[in-house]
């Protein structure tokens, strides 16, 4: 049969059969082609065209927007937007790039059934800007699209549901900052988290201040959002700043709070841990949090950090708090030295771990594992180490960690300590640069490897190394118990 006859015979399938042909098209070159077809395949294709959009530089608005000038019916089909303005500038001028993506801004109001929406303006990981050199253009961090104004129309300031834009956004990630000295601050822009649908939000680079606290709509619409996964990347977070913002979701259930550790913009305030209301902030969602990552801010020298009795009790109470992931430098540790940890936490990840985490005899391991309270969480069924200090490009990540025998029999033997408490050990690897986050489109993400489950305890990435278990029985342990402390207490293994 000719292909004109398969053809015929195509155009005689019901529409519902057709669509479900088109569902499986994920090429918007294929699409095109077809719609191009007659006009029924248009009608039929059009809305999967339209509905997951990404936009790299002005040039592609200017197409979209003749597109929708000419069929506003189009924007109906839109579910995922992106604009990421930074994406592979080269040489290119970053200002120059975005121009025309200011003129879709009033048509992003009108995308009624849009689901996802990213904005990304240049961080400092883009372009001209990795390498840290003079460069001829001028930095910006600002934003094509004035999304304060957006999400005030599409807020719970807008009484009327009907009347409110972006009725069915779900997802949120922004990355773009506003004018002049107050380019950083939140303030405002706090907007977004009165949002009345919205169940994911990311936001990164921003300060988290205090002058959040004494903003009506936040503090007027408290437990009026579905907010349910936030994360805040690498921002200064104030701990009264952090409780007005939690105090707007009625069910937070993961919250991720990455304190600013790369960028060159210092607040005027402490990082979190320094304050009771900190823990007081997380105790608003006490009865719904169920996984929390904290990326602890640099501490001050010189100032100590809060003794026992600073939120312990708050923490405890944090009851169905199963995973809980800490830096090396974050409060958190402060709490499991003083036995203060979620009565159901399951799972312990300790990240900013490196090769030389592992060096350490078994007996100190031993000693962090019981500075750490760990034998005294009798939920605890995983505890994790990730080597995100010591990322790795290659494809030989999982085994270039046990090159050393002595590493693997430190291993096998912590693994052994925690099996007999009833928890699993596992350490995971880490693949990829050196790059600080955010992640933006189009930049290589680092991706967490298993690199040695105590379930199979002489499997080391791909090597298999049975004697360790002889090896482990004769190894000798050197360090004293005041000599573990010692090293504990001065900071040495991060803990």
């Amino acid at each position: 049969m000719d292909s004109g006859g398969i053809g015929f015979r195509f155009m005689q399938l019901a529409d519902e059969l057709i669509l479900a042909i088109i569902e499986q098209i994920n090429d918007n070159k294929s699409l095109c082609t077809l719609a191009a077809t007659c006009r029924r395949l248009q009608q039929l294709v059009e809305p999967y065209i339209y509905r997951n959009l990404l936009l790299t530089d002005g040039s592609q608005a200017t197409t979209l927007l003749n597109a929708f000038n000419s069929r506003p019916d189009r924007l109906a089909g839109i579910r995922i937007l992106g604009i990421y303005v930074g994406h592979k500038l080269a040489e290119n001028d970053p200002t120059e790039r975005s121009k025309g993506i200011e003129a879709l801004e009033s048509f992003i109001y009108r995308m009624r059934n849009l689901r996802q929406l990213t904005l990304e303006a240049l961080c400092c990981n883009d372009g001209p800007f990795q390498t840290r050199q003079p460069t001829r253009f001028p930095w910006t961090s600002t934003g094509s699209i004035d999304y304060k104004s957006l999400f005030e129309k599409a807020s719970l300031l807008i009484t009327n549901p009907e009347l409110r834009a972006l009725p069915f956004l779900q997802s949120l990630t922004l990355h773009s900052h506003g004018l002049k000295k107050q380019r950083y601050a939140l303030g405002e822009n706090s907007v977004v988290f009165i949002h009345p649908n919205l169940r994911y939000l990311k936001i990164s680079c921003f300060d988290v201040d205090r002058s959040l606290k004494d903003l009506p709509m936040l503090h007027d619409h408290r437990h009026s959002t579905n907010l349910k996964d936030l994360v805040l990347e690498e921002c200064n977070i104030s701990t009264d700043g952090l409780e007005a913002l939690l105090q707007c979701p009625k069910e937070l259930k993961t919250l991720v709070l990455g304190e600013r550790m790369h960028h060159f913009h210092r607040p005027n305030y402490l990082p979190l841990g320094s304050s009771p209301s900190f823990i007081r902030a997380l105790k608003l969602h006490q009865p719904s949090l169920t996984y929390l990552k904290h990326v602890g801010g640099k501490h001050p020298s010189g100032l100590p950090w809060p003794t026992r009795g600073f939120g312990y009790e708050d923490m405890v109470k944090l009851l169905d708090l199963r995973t809980l992931e800490i830096s090396s430098n974050s409060i958190f540790n402060d709490f499991l030295r003083q036995k203060a940890y979620p009565q159901n936490l399951e799972i312990l990840r300790s990240l900013d771990k490196g090769p030389m985490d592992m060096e350490v005899p078994s007996k100190m391991n031993l000693g962090l594992i019981q500075t750490l309270g760990l034998q005294s969480i009798r939920s605890l069924k995983e505890y994790h180490m990730v080597l995100s200090q010591a990322p790795i490009p290659g494809d030989d990540v999982l085994d270039i960690h046990w090159r050393y025998q002595q590493r693997r029999i430190n291993v096998y033997k912590t693994g052994q300590i925690l099996k007999s408490q009833g928890v699993r050990f596992k350490v995971f690897a880490v693949q990829g640069f050196n790059f600080i986050p955010p992640y933006m489109y189009g930049e290589p993400v680092p991706r967490e490897l298993l690199a040695y489950d105590s379930e199979y305890p002489t499997t080391f990435g791909s090597v298999r190394d049975d004697d360790v278990v002889d090896q482990a029985v004769d190894d000798p342990a050197e360090e004293s118990s005041d000599t573990i402390g010692m090293i504990i207490l001065s900071g040495v293994l991060n803990f």
